[in-house]
């Protein structure tokens, strides 16, 4: 049997659903009651900070740190674009 031919051997239930789009300050509810009651002046970022958390760009971002580790690059390739030394791991 091949992996493309391959049945599945059981229905997995235990996973947790991506934690994508939804905002990580407001949808802790304990968390933004705290900072309502005593640093109400921070909410306003700690919302946008918490819409960023739960963005799926930086859940992937995230996802690839964890995969891929640093890496040090002591000096630039002749050939890397000027500007950002980013790459994204399987990418040219």
């Amino acid at each position: 049997m091949t992996l493309a031919t391959a049945q599945p051997t059981h229905q997995v239930l235990n996973q947790a659903r991506p934690a994508t789009g939804w905002n990580a300050f407001s949808g802790d509810a304990a968390l933004a009651g705290v900072v309502d009651r005593l640093a109400p002046w921070v909410a306003e970022k700690a919302s946008a900070l918490g819409a960023h958390a739960g963005d799926a760009e930086t859940q992937e971002l995230a996802r690839l740190a964890n995969r891929f580790g640093p890496e040090l690059k002591t000096h630039a390739s002749a050939t890397a674009p000027t500007g950002s030394s980013f790459t994204r791991p399987g990418t040219t």
